[in-house]
């Protein structure tokens, strides 16, 4: 998982198992950008973006919705840093 500040992106591979408690994003041809919230044994929960080589132990249910006539782009920002969605 990662932090939200470009300047100071933290990457944290945390020792699970986890259980996946919520997770929000977009997926595109232009790539995804997902954010994912999970929780230990004890119930203790942490949120961040999703990373790649995350890997699914038991089960993961996702449910994904696609609006047609509808196209995710990402476009860089020139105050932030980051690559805004553009909803077109």
């Amino acid at each position: 998982m990662a932090g939200a500040t470009p300047d100071n992106q933290v990457v944290k591979n945390l020792p699970g198992p986890f259980e996946i408690v919520a997770g929000t994003g977009t997926l595109s041809k232009d790539g995804g950008h997902l954010h994912i919230a999970v929780s230990n044994a004890e119930g203790d929960v942490i949120g961040g973006h999703l990373k790649g080589g995350c890997r699914v132990g038991v089960t993961a249910e996702i449910v994904i919705g696609i609006l047609d006539g509808v196209t995710y782009k990402r476009i860089p920002d020139s105050e932030t840093g980051f690559k805004e969605l553009e909803v077109i």
